[in-house]
């Protein structure tokens, strides 16, 4: 783990930066994230075992003085835990880290501490950073995670407050449950009173993903929403013992890590910001539920807040060049530790839906591009962008295609064209549409990068859909719930407007999900056989040879990179008679994967053209699913 700080080799008062040496950095990720999780298992058990004894005492003497003098016991005991684990993080992470804003923090106050969120390392983040400069770190937890095994106990054991989620149909039906977390704020607020703590807020209420920032059409670019109910439920209870509100935001590089991500070490560069803000003290007092007044004004205070926030994170990402915003977000837990405990009981996970843009939003997001588009280290008007989840992987190509609108819309919004397209992917080994049915189904079967029998690979069923096809927008969408190994939530949109000179702008993503069993077989592949392929996205220090993105990003951009490929050489074909066009489109692919060499370079022309040529005369005869 690197820190940047002048003078000192260790984290100082003024918050700025230091320099750790990570003693296994050498290793291969994959090795340090198996070191890691060992680690934290350990450490868990361990300090969990001391902390359930003294949490039975305090069980069996529910006393006040015993309560005091227990809740300090049980929180030395989570702070060495804390400490444990950022042991274990000096040890194993070779990351960067920008921090600023530590400076007057003191252990022995109060906090009320907010932060935006977008993956289970958050949690690690503010833990490693705050341990010991203010009092242990407490969550609002949601109440299924009361069940997780030894973490949910934990949990409890330290007055975690667990809070029930009602959905809005069983409010309106039930208005009274809306006094429940009320009631579990206040009778949570009122045992930290006893003893010094701070209370820590997500105000977003759950992470980010492109996904939930574009269903909430928020007004903010790299943030979801603020919720200010249970911020000022907390004020409302024990607003007089708080010292200050700490905001703080955290920004990762390219993007949020999942939690095995972070494990491994491969968060190349985390920057975060603390400030400390002054609770105004009429926010102490007011009634948030009853008095609309007091809830206007406490909203726009902590819409300033975000809009500070909001910009903070902008300005923060800015010297990156970050590509992939709005920035993905992870699986809706608190910590991961209890993935290293019950690992085995977990359903795969889903991925992020893909949101498409509608013809505004596309032209938008063109007019925005249109620099981007103009100066692209793509061998034309095209940009790739990708983000990475614990359970999900996304890439979305940008392109201006040299056909005009209603070439592409023609071609592309007949479901029986679509597997002339996918099959010029090196992988795929058998497409075949049907559409004797709504919506069409492609019946989709990818293999190894060779000629290989059609029993050995794996299906896929998608459904095809032209959600949109208007004079001015058309919106595919392809999807498959299932795949191999516990992968899942298969998808390809693609969407398309037509612009000046007889062009078209084509917005492309291929997403995908992942359970426990395939992400720890896609971390075995990407740390073996895997492990020297790249993407495209840059992640070196400008003026120096330039370096490549890798693990799963890397290989989603290289799937997302080839389908679009797919896509924009069949469109070259569509000018020749349709007995020419397949033999066209295979060299074309070919021809425009050769462009990149380091990342798509898999064989030469001759193997290429003999597999493919095989391979479509075989999918024009049906197969049995």
């Amino acid at each position: 783990m690197i820190f940047h700080k002048s003078g000192a080799g260790a984290l100082g008062n003024n918050g700025s930066f230091l320099t750790t040496f990570s003693m296994l950095g050498f290793l291969p990720s994959f090795m340090r994230g198996v070191i890691a999780t060992v680690l934290l298992a350990i450490n868990t058990l361990f300090w969990c075992s001391l902390l359930f004894t003294c949490a039975l005492v305090k069980l069996l003497l529910p006393f006040r003085a015993v309560r005091v003098r227990t809740d300090s016991i049980l929180n030395a005991i989570a702070t060495c835990w804390v400490a444990c684990n950022s042991g274990w993080m000096r040890l194993t992470q070779r990351t960067q880290w920008d921090v600023q804003g530590l400076d007057d923090l003191r252990y022995e106050g109060w906090y009320l501490v907010n932060c935006n969120h977008q993956t289970w390392a958050d949690i690690f983040v503010l833990q490693y950073l705050l341990n010991r400069r203010i009092p242990m770190l407490k969550f609002f937890l949601k109440q299924q995670l009361i069940y997780v095994p030894v973490i949910g106990l934990a949990w409890w054991a330290l007055d975690f407050p667990f809070m029930k989620r009602h959905g809005k149909a069983q409010l309106r039906k039930h208005p009274e449950l809306r006094a429940q977390d009320a009631q579990a704020t206040r009778r949570a607020c009122a045992k930290f009173a006893l003893v010094p703590t701070s209370v820590m807020n997500f105000a977003e209420g759950t992470r980010f993903t492109a996904a939930k920032h574009a269903a909430q059409n928020s007004p903010y670019r790299h943030l979801l929403k603020p919720k200010a109910g249970a911020i000022a439920l907390a004020l409302n209870a024990m607003g007089e013992r708080f010292h200050s509100l700490v905001d703080v935001t955290i920004v990762y590089a390219a993007c949020a890590p999942g939690f095995w991500r972070f494990l491994c070490g491969d968060t190349p560069r985390v920057q975060v910001r603390i400030r400390q803000v002054a609770i105004p003290a009429q926010f102490c007092t007011g009634d948030y539920e009853t008095d609309p007044a007091f809830r206007m004004a406490f909203q726009q205070w902590l819409l300033d807040l975000w809009q500070h926030k909001d910009a903070e994170i902008h300005a923060l990402l800015e010297p990156d060049a970050v590509t992939n915003s709005p920035r993905g977000g992870l699986q809706p837990m608190l910590s991961g530790l209890w993935l290293v405990l019950g690992l085995l009981l977990l359903s795969p996970g889903t991925a992020d839906a893909i949101g498409t843009l509608s013809p505004e939003g596309l032209r938008a997001q063109y007019a925005a591009m249109a620099p981007r588009l103009s100066a692209s280290p793509f061998q034309g008007p095209l940009i790739l962008e990708s983000k990475e989840t614990s359970s999900s992987n996304q890439g979305d190509v940008y392109a201006v295609v040299a056909h005009s609108f209603a070439e592409v819309s023609s071609a592309l919004g007949d479901s029986s064209i679509w597997c002339d397209i996918l099959i010029l992917h090196q992988n795929t080994k058998y497409c075949r549409s049907t559409t004797d049915r709504s919506p069409a189904r492609i019946d989709l079967r990818v293999g190894r990068k060779f000629d290989q029998p059609l029993a050995d690979a794996q299906s896929f069923l998608f459904t095809w859909r032209a959600v949109a096809m208007r004079p001015d927008y058309i919106d595919i969408e392809l999807d498959a719930p299932e795949g191999p190994l516990g992968t899942r939530d298969y998808r390809i949109v693609l969407e398309a407007i037509p612009i000046a000179d007889g062009r078209t702008f084509i917005h492309m993503a291929y997403s995908f999900g992942m359970g426990a069993s395939s992400q720890f077989a896609m971390n075995v592949y990407l740390a073996t056989l895997g492990s020297g392929k790249v993407g495209f996205t840059q992640t070196g220090t400008p003026g120096q040879a330039p370096r490549y993105i890798g693990g799963r990003r890397g290989m989603t951009e290289r799937n997302t990179m080839r389908y679009y490929l797919a896509i924009d050489s069949f469109l070259d074909t569509m000018s020749l008679p349709a007995g020419q066009r397949m033999e066209k489109s295979f060299q074309g692919w070919f021809n425009a994967t050769e462009k990149y060499p380091q990342q798509l370079r898999e064989m030469d022309a001759q193997t290429y053209l003999a597999m493919k040529r095989k391979e479509y005369q075989r999918q024009r005869i049906p197969v049995a699913p």
